[in-house]
Parts: C-alpha cells; sequence; structure tokens
C-alpha cells in the first residue's frame, strides 16, 4: 500500500510556480514566452473568451482557412510590442530610458487590446453604434472597462502586487488601450507619464 502512494505522489504533475512566465507556441511568432503578469490575466475567464471570437469576424465564413482567433492575435500583439518597447529602449539615441514596468505595461496593454470585442468583431462594434450612436461606443472602452475588472481579480491582484503595479500602472495602460485621445470615453481623465517620459 505504501509504494502505491509513493507511486502516484511521483506520477503527479505538480503545478507550475504561480510567478513562472509561460511559454506559446504561435505559427508565424515561434515560442512567445509571457510574463508572469500577461499569464494573470490569461487565465481569466474574461480573456479566455477571446478563444471564441474570431479574429476577422464573419470573414470565416467567406474564407475558411480565416479562421484565428483573437486570443493567439492578443498574445502575438503582447509580444510584439513587447519587443518593439525593448529595442526602442536600447537602440534609439538619446536614450529613452524606458524601465521595465513601462515595458510591461506596453505588453499588458497589447494583451488586453481586444478584450472588449463582441461576436463577429468589429461588425458587433457598428451595431452598437448604429443601436445606440449617442454612446459613441468603441471597443476599445469595453477593453480598457473589463481590465479595469480584470485586474481586481483576487488572484491577479495578488501577482500584480508582487510586481509592484500600482493604480496608477492600470490607468497608464487602459490609456494605451485607448491609443487616441479621441477614442477615450468623454469624462475620461488622461494621466499618462510624467512629463520627463
Amino acid at each position: 500500500m505504501a509504494a502505491t502512494s509513493r507511486k502516484r505522489a511521483r506520477t503527479e504533475p505538480t503545478p507550475p510556480p504561480a510567478d513562472k512566465p509561460k511559454v506559446f507556441n504561435d505559427a508565424v511568432l515561434g515560442h512567445v514566452e509571457l510574463h508572469p503578469c500577461c499569464v494573470a490575466v490569461v487565465d481569466t475567464p474574461e480573456f479566455q473568451r477571446l478563444r471564441g471570437l474570431k479574429q476577422l469576424g464573419p470573414t470565416e465564413y467567406v474564407y475558411p482557412a480565416a479562421g484565428h482567433t483573437r486570443f493567439a492575435h492578443s498574445l502575438g500583439v503582447s509580444f510584439l510590442a513587447g519587443k518593439l518597447v525593448e529595442k526602442l529602449s536600447h537602440q534609439v539615441s538619446p536614450p529613452l530610458h524606458i524601465t521595465e514596468r513601462e515595458i510591461l505595461c506596453v505588453k499588458l496593454a497589447g494583451l488586453c487590446h481586444d478584450l472588449g470585442h463582441g461576436p463577429l468583431s468589429h461588425t458587433f462594434e457598428k451595431f452598437v453604434r448604429m443601436r445606440r450612436p449617442h454612446l459613441k461606443w468603441r471597443h476599445e472602452h469595453a477593453s480598457a472597462a473589463l481590465f479595469a475588472k480584470v485586474v481586481r481579480d483576487q488572484k491577479v491582484a495578488a501577482v500584480f502586487g508582487r510586481y509592484e503595479l500600482t493604480e496608477d500602472d492600470v490607468h497608464f495602460v487602459q490609456e494605451l488601450i485607448f491609443g487616441d485621445k479621441s477614442d477615450a470615453p468623454q469624462n475620461w481623465q488622461w494621466r499618462g507619464l510624467p512629463a520627463a517620459k
């Protein structure tokens, strides 16, 4: 009986540490490694729903091979946005002095920029604007709101806390998601980064 218990204990997989990066395999980019803060976001139901949303909306009905998802797209955007900012931080003259925290914020914004998409992608966005033109709604509004909700999740908040991400960082990620001031809700308070940045 004791041998059986020991055997079971050895064959059961041990869970990875909470703060371990996760590697995803991408058909175009190869191995995409995500920071633990990004992994915490990916593991939420709000992000997992992107697995069921097609990147090209209804296009798949005409072009069956165009079936990639918002989930895969968002992983790639996070990875590429991070690589771009890392390159800028090292190769631009005069140096931009971009911090690791700022790079992480850019990765998070890339990861979450499409959280607010509805069914059939931009087609849904057009539908909402047709039905409620006074809202001036864009998927970026929902993406920023969903990101704020995800950050309040206990597990996500714990990981963010270990990396000392602040409310200002969360706000900065939301501003990156909006992209352009004209895309933000009218009552949004823009803070940006300090003037030195």
